[in-house]
């Protein structure tokens, strides 16, 4: 008798554990695939700042990669956490108190209209509505999805320009540096070759002249050698 009672108590509290794991799967987005796009993000933001300092890409190339993929960060940050910390987590972000408190009625208010969408769907597979009240507050409650999801995108992109202002800025000044240290490196390189050509003319002169004494010593010598003797006047005899 007891075990009657109790085996059915078990069945349901199994399938009821079943059916919350399989819920929770498909309300929150897996943590490895969230890793995964997270990394990829951040991967193609770092090869646009390679690109931007070789010069590959325009600054407005740039900014417009690099908004995009810091927008879509932030939302994956602030979807990956519960409703109550939404706020200190984007402050980490560096989203302001009074953006973060918009973001959080932005996603909960989300979430009650998608809440409200699914119960009107499951009335409705109850009939416990027609299909023209579910199309009515289908229509409703999806415009309203609309408004909301923009106003949480704004948020996104607004801090994803103050991000990507500074990645610019900070760019910027790495590539003056890299010009200057490579103006400084081909002014000494130059400097180098013009004191090495300089003192390769100069030992190119000491061995022109070096040759040239050389030559005019022989010659000199034979010509004293072949001079006549100058004869010394014979003196009188007395």
């Amino acid at each position: 008798m007891a075990v009657s009672i109790i085996l059915p108590a078990i069945l349901a509290a199994i399938i009821c554990l079943i059916a919350l794991g399989l819920f929770i799967r498909l309300k929150m987005p897996p943590l490895r695939e969230t890793e995964k796009e997270r990394k990829r993000l951040e991967s193609e933001i770092s090869e646009a700042e390679r690109m931007f300092l070789l010069r590959k890409i325009t600054e407005s190339e740039f900014r417009e990669i690099s908004e995009r993929n810091n927008a879509k960060l932030i939302e994956l940050r602030a979807r990956t956490v519960g409703s109550g910390n939404i706020e200190r987590e984007t402050q980490k972000l560096g989203i302001s108190r009074g953006k973060g408190h918009e973001l959080r009625n932005a996603l909960e208010r989300k979430k009650e209209l998608e809440r409200g969408l699914a119960m009107a769907e499951r009335d409705y597979l109850k009939r416990k509505i027609d299909g023209k009240t579910l199309e009515s507050i289908s229509s409703e409650k999806r415009k309203e999805l609309v408004s909301v999801n923009a106003k949480a995108v704004e948020i996104y992109k607004e801090r994803a320009r103050e991000l990507v202002k500074a990645q610019v800025s900070r760019l910027n000044a790495a590539l003056g540096d890299r010009l200057e240290k490579r103006r400084l490196a081909q002014e000494i390189q130059s400097q180098i070759e013009f004191e090495a050509g300089h003192k390769a003319d100069l030992a190119k002169e000491r061995v022109r002249k070096e040759i040239a004494s050389k030559e005019t010593a022989p010659k000199e010598s034979i010509q004293k050698a072949s001079a006549p003797k100058e004869q010394k006047p014979k003196k009188a005899k007395k």
